[in-house]
């Protein structure tokens, strides 16, 4: 039986289940997930932080929309240097914190995390794996 999991690479499966694990969430949950991994949506069969800002922003194409800008800079990204400096945005994933992470939370109405263990976070934990956990962000 063919699937989507048969064609990832193994790194990409814990990715893989914690998107999964999103579907439970309201609708209207707005989710940050690593800034420069785009199967979010695929996996994720979601709307995430992204789509609501970013409609036209890929790896190989940025197209400015409204608040895109704007929030690229919240992020501590300048889009302009975007296609120009590698690992722009895993520098900037991983300057973000939990004060950084409630700004975006009061702003742009940001609900959840998905975050490397790696990199914890004080929110309170939904979901985990091996290499990922999902929050929910609270004051």
């Amino acid at each position: 039986k063919l699937s989507l999991i048969n064609y990832m690479k193994n790194e990409d499966i814990p990715f893989y289940n914690i998107c999964k694990k999103t579907k439970f969430l309201e609708s209207n949950a707005k989710i940050i997930y690593p800034l420069d991994n785009y199967d979010y949506y695929l996996y994720g069969e979601r709307s995430g932080f992204f789509s609501y800002y970013y409609p036209g922003v890929t790896k190989f194409k940025i197209e400015l929309f409204p608040y895109a800008e704007k929030v690229s800079l919240d992020l501590g990204v300048d889009l302009k240097e975007v296609i120009y400096k590698e690992n722009l945005w895993q520098e900037a994933w991983r300057k973000l914190d939990e004060s950084q992470f409630l700004y975006l939370k009061e702003k742009y109405k940001l609900t959840h995390i998905i975050r490397e263990n790696s990199m914890p976070l004080c929110f309170k934990v939904m979901k985990k794996n091996e290499k990922y956990s999902l929050y929910a962000i609270s004051n």
